[in-house]
Formats: structure tokens, C-alpha cells, sequence
């Protein structure tokens, strides 16, 4: 497959890639703490998702050039999926911890 330059100005070296460590370190240094009342909590927090992206980015191809927008794209998600504290999150967790136990015996009715 041939890369068609569609903009004047065009940078060779600005294929997609397989990305370096460096490049996975940079990204995951953005990647800001989550808000939790414990520092350490929101420490192990970050380190797990660090984790979960390292695993996820070692096998993926991008433009250099794309890398920023990547980054943005990660802090913006990572900024919509959180909860607002006061939210009441304790019923939608209890029925998903609940339901597999609940469902069990009522198919055993059946």
C-alpha cells in the first residue's frame, strides 16, 4: 500500500509503527490520578491502568505525529468515565454483585 500525499507539507519518516517503550512512556505519563480521599489509593489506581495500557499499546501501530492526539484522546476518556463524588453508586453495585446469585436458584425452579 502506497501513502498518497495529501498535504503539502509530508514527513517520510511519518508512517505508522510499531511503538517503542519511549513512546508508550510518554504516553502513560499523562495519564493523570484519579480522585480518590487516599493519596496511595489513587497511586494503586493509576499504576493499574498504567499497567492495563502498557499491555494494550506494545502490539499497536501509530504515526508518530499521532501520539499527542492519542494522549489527549486517553485524558479526555479517562476525565468522562469518572464518577462525581455524591454520586449513588451503591445500589448499581450491589445489584451487579448480587444478580449472579440471585439468578442461580431461580433457574433451579424452573
Amino acid at each position: 500500500m502506497e501513502y498518497v500525499n495529501i498535504e503539502e507539507h509530508f514527513d517520510p519518516d511519518d508512517f505508522p509503527r510499531l511503538l517503542t517503550t519511549q513512546d508508550i512512556d510518554v504516553i502513560l505519563d499523562n495519564i493523570p490520578l484519579p480522585f480518590c480521599p487516599d493519596y496511595n489509593n489513587s497511586l494503586l489506581i493509576r499504576d493499574n491502568i498504567k499497567a492495563m495500557l502498557k499491555d494494550s499499546l506494545k502490539d499497536k501501530k501509530l504515526a508518530p505525529s499521532q501520539i499527542t492526539n492519542l494522549i489527549n484522546h486517553i485524558v479526555m476518556q479517562f476525565n468522562n468515565n469518572q464518577v462525581i463524588p455524591g454520586t449513588a453508586v451503591g445500589m448499581h453495585a450491589a445489584e451487579g454483585a448480587g444478580r449472579l446469585q440471585t439468578e442461580i436458584p431461580l433457574r433451579c425452579i424452573r
